[in-house]
């Protein structure tokens, strides 16, 4: 949409913005745009942690802001043409429209612009999570999360992992069976692989319990209770195999 505009202004202003110029600027916009998403795909692979290079974390956010500075660019480019004019009433209504329409076509880009303070923080929860995890798991442990996807404000499975990861540093979250929530642990198969997984964990964090998630409660010798954690025992075989931790 960008270059729709650059064009347009070719068409409009060809007395003041010459052909070699549009197509040095084109150029210039493609070039630079591919040149820093790559950059961006180079860096989630080599830079970004795993759970940020899988959900490509604040992608929107970077990428908004170089689109804006292309947008910034193109509305000084038109301010010098249009001052070439003498018609001050017409060049301020021509510069109106034009930058309605540059902000029309960033969209919600323009969020991620934002101050933080004048927007939801969508991933307080997940530090909220983070925050309980840090304070009832000892560092360098190892996490198994249950939780339903369908009470996040992401809807996948996969994204609590994710997110809990990036905020508590020196805790380590299980990706493994991400779905555990929906998974039939009715059938023993299902559940006894589940539950060597979890078994290779420190810890369980149950965000959420349904009936389906309680085929575990015998690992407890109660039902499992949402926003929990438990410490795996596993060499103590007198106590459960999941003990709460108060």
């Amino acid at each position: 949409m960008i270059m729709a505009m650059i064009i347009l202004i070719y068409v409009r202003h060809k007395e003041f913005f010459k052909k070699k110029q549009l197509i040095i600027l084109s150029a210039s916009f493609i070039c630079g745009t591919f040149g820093y998403a790559f950059m961006m795909s180079v860096m989630y692979m080599f830079c970004f942690s795993d759970g940020e290079m899988k959900v490509l974390a604040r992608y929107n956010r970077y990428m908004a802001s170089y689109v804006l500075a292309e947008v910034l660019i193109v509305l000084a480019i038109y301010i010098r043409i249009i001052s070439e004019e003498k018609d001050v009433f017409k060049n301020v209504k021509k510069f109106i429209v034009v930058t309605m329409c540059l902000l029309f076509m960033l969209g919600e880009s323009l969020i991620y612009m934002a101050p933080q303070v004048l927007r939801e923080n969508t991933r307080e929860i997940y530090e909220k999570y983070a925050t309980q995890l840090r304070e009832k798991v000892e560092s360098e442990s190892k996490v198994f999360v249950i939780y339903d996807a369908e009470k996040t404000d992401q809807k996948w499975y996969g994204a609590v992992q994710v997110y809990i990861n990036y905020y508590v540093n020196d805790i380590s979250i299980d990706y493994k069976y991400n779905n555990s929530y929906v998974m039939n642990l009715s059938d023993s198969n299902t559940k006894n692989s589940l539950v060597d997984e979890i078994m290779n964990n420190d810890y369980l964090y149950v965000l959420d319990v349904n009936d389906n998630v309680n085929n575990l409660s015998y690992l407890s010798g109660e039902a499992l209770k949402e926003k929990t954690i438990y410490k795996i025992n596993k060499d103590d075989p007198t106590l459960p195999q999941l003990i709460e931790v108060k």
